[in-house]
């Protein structure tokens, strides 16, 4: 199964967008003081990047569905076990002597 090329412009503007977000991360990090909204914006843009970088360097763009499948399924589970361990971590303090 032969996969559609993509143009090399193609991945040179890829390329430069994710150097362009690298430097709006690391721009945000030092000068702008969001406060509360570092943490979500930071990880926005990481959100962007993967999946800028999966879509196109990694051609998922052109996958068969099983392989969404198996993307959406691995993605699921990395969820599923941020959320127990988040969710370990808030309640250890629930036995805690004072």
């Amino acid at each position: 199964m032969s996969h559609p090329s993509i143009a090399v412009r193609t991945y040179l503007i890829i390329y430069v967008v994710l150097i362009g977000l690298t430097i709006l991360t690391a721009t945000i990090a030092i000068t702008a003081r969001l406060g509360a909204w570092e943490v979500p914006v930071a990880l926005g843009i990481a959100t962007v990047k993967t999946i800028l970088v999966g879509l196109f360097f990694m051609h998922l763009l052109h996958s068969p569905r099983l392989i969404w499948l198996f993307m959406i399924i691995g993605v699921l589970f990395l969820a599923a076990f941020i959320g127990l361990t988040l969710t370990d971590y808030q309640t250890r303090s629930w036995g805690a002597r004072p």
